[in-house]
């Protein structure tokens, strides 16, 4: 694939799950009895709506069916977050770990004792040649370094090179060797282009460059650094927030295909542009629960639902795809409220901000009370600080493109898990006239091409109907670049959309980033390489499963305790990219995957007469 191209153009990378379901052990060493199974365990019985507390439900988010119609049981998912192990898989197939932090070769810098080699972002320029530069020229050299007037210039003439101006005007300078000089002094050079006499200039660093960035990269370095990000109990984007913090780095330099469960051991790859990995590994040092490293330039039956899980759409009272409806109706103003605005749940170190911002809507004070760690709030209120406080579109805007479409892709999330519901409720899972169906196999083989939207599903027929099953059954995420199924199906989508005034017919917007081309999504998922096991433990606080650290720095696999109090399913499999490991879990264990139901399960201080309840994470 073209290096070039990696951050636009490589599909989501799938993922390898391990995970530690916790199941009630009862005296009778079985699960827990039917009397004690919560409302919406059994295939009949749907999830409930929102609660007494404001948090969101499966139901209010489109998510109400099953595939299979055993019981269930009760667990909580995730107790604790090392008992939910997520690794991605790469575009070859294969599983991404962490093993190692070691430099490659080539990023080594070459500083020669007692002499300094500048490397000048190379612009065609075919020789190294020490002699490129005269005695006197050496001399013009050292005596602007010397030079207090840090705005002084000089032109060099450049020796046994065949000179060829660039074609653009945007060069930082040219390559060289130069001879033996100051260290400190050299490296506080920079380069230019003087036209007039078609040779390059020098000119002190200090004076500021258009583009330091692109200036010091060498170009046989490639354009991307792709390194493991292992990280523990944080959300990817929070992670990427704070490596660029450390490094000084602008968080749009890094590009990856998902965010990763916050509450979770996950290693996944991360692509940074024109970033060299002794800069990340730097910032190792200064990580906790995370790493960067490896820079380089059986379930096999039933399927599951292939809902879009609960943490796409937050964790507060208002879900994310609330904030996307706005955004896609242009409501700059509504949009920047539903963050700030307060709520019946989420971080209590939000609290007052929320409290201020709705009680004066005035963004200096508000921001007083954000936690440094609440990027996307903080942006919003200090642009609104210096901007104006009704300049809520330039406040949207200075938010990084991920994380608005993140909410306009939320709800184009809550039609599809909608749709798919109400289809599998209405119409079972055989095929019908008038579906949309694409093969199932491009899951795991990739959809190949540099445009997914250019895979375009077929129409089933009368005459084609045997050829397909319920497994290459799609719907489409809505956009401007979709078609919809033909008769009913087709019609529910436009009811849900015109509730929410919504034009299905014109999703086009002057916004490009709102103006959303849309997708297609298979409704059913089978897992692969499926491996369980059960093991009992006494303490609830201590790992179940190994983690990549724990694999690189020797650490046993945790092993089942005999005559443990408590009991966990320890499950493996792998997943399609885009797929959730929560919505295989719900298939499997017939309960609310929200957080506040899965947080009334969880059990923190344990007594020895009070068994641990299941917990699925």
């Amino acid at each position: 694939m073209d290096s070039d191209a990696v951050a636009e153009t490589s599909p989501p990378p799938a993922k390898k799950v391990k995970i530690e379901s916790e199941v009630t052990k009862t005296s009778e060493n079985k699960t827990v009895s039917e009397d004690t199974k919560p409302k919406g365990s059994s295939a009949e019985t749907t999830a409930t709506s929102s609660d007494t507390n404001g948090h969101v439900a499966e139901s209010d988010v489109g998510i109400t069916q099953y595939v299979s119609s055993h019981q269930g049981f009760t667990a909580i998912i995730k107790q604790r977050y090392s008992d939910f192990i997520v690794n991605e898989v790469s575009d070859e197939g294969t599983e991404v770990h962490l093993t190692s932090t070691d430099l490659p070769q080539e990023v080594e810098e070459q500083v020669g004792s007692g002499t300094f080699y500048q490397k000048m972002n190379v612009h065609r320029w075919p020789t190294h040649d020490p002699d490129v530069l005269s005695e006197e020229d050496r001399a013009k050299l050292q005596t602007l370094l010397d030079d207090a007037d840090k705005k002084a210039s000089i032109l060099l003439e450049m020796m046994k090179v065949s000179a060829v101006a660039p074609d653009d005007e945007g060069v930082e300078g040219v390559e060289a060797v130069l001879a033996p000089v100051d260290e400190a002094a050299i490296a506080g050079s920079g380069g230019g282009w003087d036209k007039e006499n078609a040779q390059p200039s020098l000119i002190p660093k200090q004076q500021k460059q258009t583009n330091e960035h692109a200036r010091e990269w060498k170009p046989s370095r490639g354009n991307y650094c792709r390194f493991v990000l292992y990280k523990e109990n944080k959300d990817t984007m929070d992670a990427i927030n704070l490596i660029s913090r450390l490094a000084r780095l602008k968080t749009q330099l890094f590009s990856y295909a998902g965010t990763k469960d916050k509450r979770a051991k996950t290693s996944q790859e991360i692509t940074a542009f024109r970033v060299t990995a002794n800069k990340l590994q730097a910032v190792n040092t200064k990580l906790r629960n995370m790493m960067m490293g490896n820079f380089r330039l059986v379930f096999t039956r039933p399927d599951f639902i292939n809902y879009y899980g609960m943490q796409r759409f937050g964790t507060t009272s208002i879900p994310t795809h609330h904030v996307g409806r706005a955004l896609l109706h242009s409501q700059w103003m509504e949009a920047v409220d539903l963050i700030l605005k307060p709520r019946k749940s989420g971080d209590d170190s939000m609290k007052k901000c929320r409290e201020e911002w709705g009680k004066s809507r005035d963004p200096s004070a508000a921001l007083r009370y954000v936690p440094s760690h609440h990027n996307i709030e903080r942006t919003l209120l200090e642009t609104l600080m210096k901007q104006g406080e009704t300049s809520y579109a330039n406040a949207l805007q200075a938010l990084p493109r991920n994380t608005r479409l993140m909410y306009a892709h939320a709800y184009q999330s809550y039609v599809w898990n909608s749709m798919t519901s109400r289809r599998l409720a209405e119409f079972g899972y055989k095929v019908k006239v008038g579906d949309l169906v694409i093969p199932h196999s491009i899951n795991w083989e990739g959809r190949g091409g540099d445009d997914e939207s250019k895979l375009q599903p077929t129409v089933v027929t009368e005459e084609n109907q045997s050829e397909y099953s319920i497994q290459d059954l799609v719907l489409p995420l809505p956009g401007h670049d979709v078609i919809y199924p033909d008769g009913e199906v087709g019609s529910w989508y436009r009811e849900l959309m015109e509730k929410d005034d919504l034009d299905i017919d014109n999703m086009k917007q002057k916004n490009k980033d709102y103006s959303l081309p849309g997708d297609y999504r298979h409704l059913l998922v089978t897992p692969r390489d499926v491996t369980w096991d059960v093991v009992t433990y006494n303490d609830f606080t201590v790992p179940l499963s190994q983690g990549d650290l724990d694999v690189m720095f020797n650490k046993p696999q945790p092993e089942s305790v005999k005559e443990g109090k408590f009991r966990a399913l320890r499950l493996e499999f792998s997943l399609p990219s885009s797929t959730y490991a929560t919505m295989a879990l719900r298939e499997i264990l017939k309960i609310d995957t929200s957080s506040t139901f899965q947080t009334s399960l969880n059990v923190t201080t344990p007594t020895d007469s009070e068994p641990v309840k299941s917990t699925v994470r």
